[in-house]
């Protein structure tokens, strides 16, 4: 209808293409402002009068880049209160995956370790060797999806480990992502694996009006969709306690006399300066 009758006069049919503001002025332009940062794809089509294409990136680079901190490969287990996320794997095709991270403040994500195993593996040392990282972090629980049925569950048991199925499948996760990343609510590692994954996850507009996104075809997104998981579990469940920050200090600066390489150096320092001390 819009290429077949926008800009031309016809007597039954008119074709009205604006934003917002210029509809409706009492809306709110900071409100904008802010879906507009949340969700600029999203909000381009729903506040901005612009059509959606049918498939589109899902995170800008622009994006990805900005919540990348350089030279943070991993950080080293420093507080008591870490959670984290895995996608599990039978060891033919897919990576087995881990994240680690934790909250900072009241609503910033800090990404502290990711795992991935690639095929072919025996899953069952591949968990035997991810609860030995859990257990450095002091994390008694993960969360996962629901490959596999009822074994992931048992074998992270068999070792202590309580195995939780995620309310949320990954295209959810990753659109609950979009938000995040864009008002730079999260640290990631630099991690190339993690960064091609998300550069490559597609955005695709349903025939429902709901949104997907997944990887293309011969792609993959197991590190993206453990980092994702273990985002959007932090941000519902991972409220720290303040006495953990508190002690943060003496913790850290006796850990990175053993560990003292640049980049943990530089971690140390800037959280030395975040938390005025």
């Amino acid at each position: 209808m819009h290429k077949s009758f926008f800009g031309k006069d016809d007597p039954e049919i008119l074709i009205w293409q604006a934003d917002t503001r210029t509809m409706n002025p009492t809306i709110s332009e900071s409100m904008i402002q802010r879906e507009l940062e949340k969700d600029p794809v999203s909000a381009l089509a729903e506040w901005f009068g612009s059509f959606r294409q049918d498939i589109s990136a899902a995170f800008p680079l622009e994006a990805i880049e900005a919540c990348t901190i350089p030279g943070r490969r991993e950080l080293m287990p420093a507080l008591e209160h870490y959670l984290a996320f895995a996608d599990p794997s039978g060891g033919r095709h897919d990576q087995f995956t881990l994240a680690i991270a934790h909250l900072h403040g009241d609503e910033t994500v800090v990404l502290d370790c990711i795992r991935a195993t690639k095929p072919p593996f025996d899953p069952g040392e591949v968990v035997k060797d991810y609860v030995e990282t859990l257990k450095r972090y002091r994390v008694s629980g993960v969360t996962g999806d629901n490959y596999g049925g009822e074994w992931p569950k048992a074998e992270f048991a068999k070792h202590g480990i309580d195995y939780r199925l995620s309310e949320k499948h990954k295209s959810d996760l990753y659109l609950s992502l979009i938000p995040v990343l864009t008002s730079r609510r999260v640290e990631l590692l630099e991690n190339d694996k993690l960064i091609t994954e998300l550069r490559r996850l597609e955005r695709r507009r349903g025939r429902s009006g709901k949104d997907s996104i997944d990887h293309g075809a011969r792609g993959s997104d197991d590190v993206a969709n453990a980092v994702a998981g273990v985002v959007d579990v932090v941000l519902t469940n991972g409220a720290a306690d303040l006495d953990d920050y508190a002690s943060y200090g003496d913790r850290a600066s006796a850990q990175y006399k053993y560990d003292f390489s640049d980049e943990n150096y530089s971690h140390f320092a800037s959280r030395k300066n975040r938390f005025d001390w």
